[in-house]
This record gives C-alpha cells, structure tokens and sequence, in this order.
C-alpha cells in the first residue's frame, strides 16, 4: 500500500497562512519568561519561539510540545495556527525552524542525522532551563514525517508523537525499544496535498510492529489545513495512555471530558480505559471513565448490528445499487479503530478487504503509471479501481474522486470514449451515493443508540 513515503510536497503546508501581528520579543528561554511568546536562538543558530505558561511552577515542572511545520515555512507557522496560550495550555510549547534553510529563505525538516541532531541539541537546551517532565513532539505534513523520524532515532526523549496530514518516512525506526511511545496520527479524508491513504498506511505499520498505543484520527472530509483542536486532542490522547505520570493521565481524560465541540469520544474511551485501571484514581473520575468506556462500547454494537443486517441484503455488495451499507461501513470503520467491536467487525471483512486491496493496488498502480502520457488509459483504471476496490479504504477517498471528476470533465478535451464514460456512470455516481446514504446511516445510528 501507500507507506509512503514521500519526502514531503512542496506545498504541503502552503495553504496554511501565516498571519503575524507584532514579532515577539528576543528573550533566552527562562522559567521566567512566562505567559507570552518569545523568540530565541538555539546555540547552533537554530531560531525557535516559544511559550511558557503563567503558572509554570519550576519545582513541579510540565511537559514540553513541540510543534514542527511543513515545507518551506518556518518558525511562525506554529502559533499563528495553534494559538499561544491555549493550545496545550499547560504545557510549554516550542516551534522551531525546520532544520535544513533552502534558497527562499524558508525551511524544511529534512530526513538526514544531521537534521534529527539539531532538533535534538535544541531539545537538550531546552531540558537544562526548563523541569521538563515528558515531552511531545507534534508535526504537521513533512513536519509529521520528521516527528516520527525524530522519534525514532531518539526513542529515550520521546513520551508521544502526534501527526496530521503525512505517512511515515521508510527508515523510521519501529521497534520495541519504542513501545513507549504512544502515536496518533490524523488526517483529512479529502486532502488533496498528501493521501488520506498514506496515514491509513502508515498507521497499519505501527500496529503490524505491536505498538500498544497508536491509532488514527480520520478528520472526515477535511483537507490538508491544521487543526489545532484535533492535534491538541491527540496530544491529550498521547498523554493519557502512555504518560509515566498516572496524574498526568488522569488531567490528560479531563481535558478530553472538557472538549464541546469536535471532541473526539474514541480518543476519551481508550485514556478512560487507562483511567479505570489506575488505583489511586478517584471514584468521581472512575465513574467517568466507566460512563465513557460503556457509551462508545454500545455505540460501536450498535453499529456492527445495523452493518451485519445490512450485509445480508443481497444487493449490499452490488456497487450499482448505490448500497448504504459501503458508506456506513467505512466511516464506522475510520471512526472507531481499535474499539474491539469495531476490530471484530474488520476482521469479519478481512478476506474482502484483502482482495479489494489486491485490485486496488493493481489499478493504482496503473493510473499512476499512465497519468501523464495516457489519461484516457489512467481515467479507465480509476473506475476500473472504484468498482472493483470500494473496500481499498487508503486508495478510494474524495480527493481522489475529485480528480477522476476532473477527468470527465474534460473528457472531449482527453479523448476519453464514450464507452468508459458509460463506466464511469455506471460506477461512480453510485459510489458517492453509497457514500452519501452510509453516513446518513452512520448519523442514524449515533443518535439512536447514543440517548
């Protein structure tokens, strides 16, 4: 599949304005320099701003994020997308250049020794001002490449990584020597800079190496923009379920109980999990976590209920006959990973999926190859990887369906006959309908078993 691996696009963070007010001050990072955001200079010249919280107490420390941009940007990136203050409010936040400057005067994390180690000299700096007591690191496109790199080369200094819109870099290293680390990655199903699919990908890998904490957060229908609620979310989920602190732990589910909106519910059931089995948590906060853990476990049932019914139907597995139970079956599936009712259920599909992937595989493989020299032959194997591959969750998703639209349109102009238009028909518009009902079934659900 995707694993991918590229190095990160050229304008995978472009869209994401950087919008500066006043520079911040020039100040050395101190415990004293508190409450407002500053800008220093790592001894090897790398330039960094940051923030400390106002009730940062040195004796009882807090935990360092770093924040890491995507390419061909720099240091501003971090707070005019996650605000100082209240992203991570209680930790101290840092977000540095990326490592390597190209000919604009921007920069980029690059995959090279020599890049992790400026980070990491960085980090060092910052661990002898500062009580750091874990430290998460949070990257955004070739940011979120470079984080798990980082992590990977400096297993000891990582608690959690957290990555929006990326897949992991082949040589990240994966092992047990860095189970400890607890990974969230989330992603847009409808990015148009980096495939959904290379998350899906990447997110199978750390599973196949036996991770005890990593999931995916599907942001559906989002693009490549950051999320600075989501990603916050997914530190807390980080936090909550491989932090050494069971404190932290515990303030990790109720920042978690306290998100309105967008929260996300899977994220609370497993630090609820990890919540329920620490002694010396309260029997208030316990009885949160029973609560939390029994409404996403009836969810999820209520779910695989409604999709085994579905299935039964004959026509379930008929892609013309637009059937709701394709739809439904994937969005339970990107939204309740790892919940085991929802794992069961996967593991009911696998043999379909896995073939469903075989083709998708082929047909990517083919549309990618013809794409440029023959778009009449790409046009044909993206419908041929729809129908046949619907199942193939990291291949099929909007921003590819997008482009297939595209294709049509400009089908006198490619030369497509009308013969594959006629497939496209065929194929398509159902899918999207299937698509469109599955949520409309997923939603159905939610609000009848979540009273």
């Amino acid at each position: 599949m995707f694993r991918s691996f590229v190095r990160g696009s050229a304008l995978a963070c472009a869209f994401a304005a950087i919008a500066v007010a006043d520079e911040p001050k020039q100040r050395a990072p101190s415990p004293e320099a508190k409450g407002e955001v500053y800008e220093a200079k790592a001894a090897d010249g790398l330039a960094y701003q940051y923030f400390v919280p106002k009730d940062y107490d040195k004796q009882k420390g807090t935990n360092l994020v770093f924040i890491l941009h995507g390419s061909n940007l720099d240091r501003r990136w971090g707070f005019a997308n996650h605000p100082a203050g209240e992203f991570c409010a209680q930790d101290i936040v840092v977000c540095p250049d990326g490592t390597r400057a190209n000919a604009s005067g921007t920069f980029n994390f690059m995959q090279a020794d020599k890049d992790t180690g400026r980070l990491h000299a960085l980090h060092l700096e910052l661990r002898k001002v500062f009580n750091v007591k874990e430290t998460y690191v949070y990257g955004h496109s070739q940011g979120s490449f470079f984080a798990q790199y980082y992590a990977g080369q400096y297993p000891d200094f990582v608690n959690g990584v957290v990555g929006q819109a990326s897949g992991t870099w082949i040589g990240t290293t994966l092992s047990k020597k860095h189970h400890h680390i607890a990974i969230a990655l989330m992603h847009g199903t409808a990015d148009p800079v980096v495939p959904y699919g290379q998350s899906v990908a990447a997110i199978a890998e750390y599973v196949k190496a036996d991770y005890p904490n990593c999931r995916l957060r599907s942001l559906i229908g989002w693009n490549h923009w950051p999320d600075w609620n989501q990603a916050q979310q997914q530190i807390w989920y980080c936090v909550g379920t491989a932090s050494k602190d069971s404190v932290r732990a515990e303030a990790a589910f109720d920042a978690l109980m306290d998100v309105k909106d967008g929260a996300d519910e899977v994220a609370r059931y497993f630090v609820a999990r990890r919540v329920l089995g620490e002694t010396f948590c309260t029997p208030a906060h316990k009885e949160k976590a029973r609560a939390v853990i029994a409404r996403v476990e009836r969810l999820a049932g209520a779910h695989v209920a409604a999709l085994e019914k579905a299935a039964k139907d004959k026509s379930a597995w008929k892609l013309e006959s637009a059937p709701a139970w394709i739809g439904h079956s994937r969005r339970f599936l990107r939204e309740y990973q790892g919940v085991p009712a929802c794992e069961t259920y996967r593991k009911s599909l696998a043999d379909r999926v896995e073939e469903h992937v075989g083709q998708a595989q082929r047909a990517w493989q083919e549309y990618q190859k013809f794409l440029e020299k023959d778009p009449q032959r790409a046009f044909a194997e993206g419908i041929d990887l729809v129908a046949k591959a619907f199942l193939a969750d990291g291949y099929v998703n909007e921003e590819f369906l997008t482009a297939l639209k595209g294709m049509k349109g400009d089908a006198k102009k490619l030369k497509i006959p009308a013969t594959t238009l006629k497939l496209y028909d065929k194929a398509i518009p159902p899918y999207e309908q299937a698509l469109k009902k599955g949520d409309d079934e997923f939603e159905k659900v939610e609000k009848s078993a979540g009273a």
